[in-house]
């Protein structure tokens, strides 16, 4: 079965701000795209993986989140690094079902429908902290056609994340669990290993294959 590169969105696709859903305050992290581009030469398809409240919260739509992750998906698509598949949950975390993580249901929806090994994955994800762009560096070229400002500092966290996955490709090892606490070679949480969560909240309607 094939294996897949998980990223997280907030924090390691695109700069923290918080409650992101506009293109005005998506700054693409440094990094990013090389990390894409050297998954998709090694045969990995892209997941996106994101807890989304802020839909549940009232503070932004489906719809708009939906609009921000087509023209996102553009950017990866013009460099040569398609996502492969985006899922998102928009649970408020007072009343979250199997999807939200840390439980594992988006990643093992996607890992069905693409017919991965859930026990051979790699996953991307924001270290414990929340990274905010003001400390951040933005990525120059946030997507073709538009220049993104530059920036004195760098996002640690995000940089540490991105380098993790680049030594885990290096390495074929998994990058930082999903699900709490140091490496993981396996699918683990709420959710038995392999097994499929039912999901509550449906995925995304630009989710790839479906």
């Amino acid at each position: 079965m094939r294996r897949a590169l998980f990223l997280d969105r907030d924090g390691i696709v695109n700069l923290d701000h918080g409650y992101v859903h506009r293109r005005e305050k998506f700054d693409f992290v440094d990094g990013i795209f090389d990390l894409a581009a050297e998954a998709t030469r090694r045969g990995l398809p892209l997941v996106v993986a994101t807890n989304q409240s802020g839909i549940g919260r009232g503070r932004y739509t489906e719809a708009d989140f939906q609009a921000l992750m087509a023209w996102v998906a553009a950017g990866f698509a013009a460099r040569g690094t398609p996502l492969a598949r985006i899922e998102h949950c928009p649970d408020h975390p007072d009343a979250a079902g199997p999807r939200r993580k840390p439980a594992p249901g988006m990643l093992l929806d996607a890992a069905v429908a693409l017919g991965l090994d859930p026990a051979r994955q790699h996953h991307g994800r924001r270290p414990a902290g929340r990274c905010r762009g003001g400390a951040a560096r933005r990525h120059r070229h946030p997507h073709p056609g538009q220049r993104g400002a530059g920036g004195s500092g760098r996002c640690r966290d995000a940089a540490s994340a991105l380098g993790a996955g680049r030594g885990a490709l290096a390495r074929g090892a998994a990058v930082t669990s999903p699900f709490g606490g140091g490496t993981s070679q396996g699918v683990q949480g709420g959710t038995r290993r392999g097994s499929r969560a039912r999901a509550p909240c449906a995925p995304s309607r630009l989710s790839h294959g479906e």
